[in-house]
């Protein structure tokens, strides 16, 4: 904001400019979710794959068929999603293995509460 003296310089009265700029709020966006990744040397396995394969068939045959094309690729995403997650399980990742260790799953954590907790207090920069 700036101030300008009006039209008399007698008054104490003044002019007020200002800049607005405008921006999009981000207060209520949606968490990312990360997707979960399968152990896909498991699923390698000729003996695990053909089961599996047979577990997708006999739950597509036990639902009902959907005239709609959409409902019907949800359905069979699901389908294959579950049956393949609950065999193969998901992807341990080790990366970091040897020197992350549990001191450091600590303190991230105790460093993602605290930015959770300055974030989510009421500022005039959150608002914006």
């Amino acid at each position: 904001m700036f101030g300008h003296f009006g039209d008399q310089t007698v008054t104490d009265h003044y002019l007020v400019r200002t800049k607005i700029r405008q921006g999009i709020s981000r207060v209520n966006e949606g968490i990312y979710t990360r997707s979960r990744k399968w152990d896909v040397t498991k699923l390698q396995n000729p003996k695990i794959k053909n089961k599996n394969e047979k577990n997708i068939a006999q739950k597509i045959n036990e639902t009902d068929p959907s005239p709609d094309m959409e409902l019907e690729r949800d359905n069979l995403k699901n389908i294959i999603n579950d049956v393949v997650y609950d065999e193969a399980g998901i992807r341990i990742n080790t990366k970091y293995a040897g020197w992350f260790d549990e001191d450091c799953r600590k303190a991230i954590k105790a460093k993602n509460e605290a930015r959770k907790k300055s974030i989510t207090r009421d500022t005039r920069t959150n608002w914006e």
